[in-house]
């Protein structure tokens, strides 16, 4: 009895490992601008308001100020970086606000120049 389920379950890990699919981890589509602590401080945020369900509780307020913060500095120094290199690499610029998919679906670029 045991040698059978033994050989059974052979069969079975070899057919899982043969058909089902190995899932990878989750890809995350942040924003280019939002740091890895700016990113914990907003999951806090959420766990924190998960805990109490009231966003006037005082923790709640605390941790909805901290996240506000990190997001503002992690947006400042993001776009003080990026002005800081706007000579050497203006196509992250351009992409950061979107005038690069114009560029590139327009055939006509006055209207951009027309806009500034």
């Amino acid at each position: 009895m045991n040698h059978d389920w033994e050989k059974l379950k052979d069969i079975l890990f070899e057919i899982q490992r043969k058909f089902v699919p190995v899932v990878k981890g989750k890809i995350k589509n942040k924003k280019l601008w939002l740091t890895y602590k700016a990113l914990k401080h907003v999951e806090t945020k959420h766990r924190v308001f998960g805990k109490y369900k009231d966003s006037r509780h005082a923790a709640c307020k605390r941790a909805s100020a901290k996240a506000s913060r990190e997001i503002k500095k992690a947006k400042y120094n993001f776009e003080r970086k990026l002005a800081e290199n706007i000579k050497s690499d203006s196509k992250s610029f351009l992409h950061m606000f979107g005038v690069g998919r114009v560029l590139q679906r327009s055939r006509d670029h006055s209207r951009i120049v027309k806009a500034k």
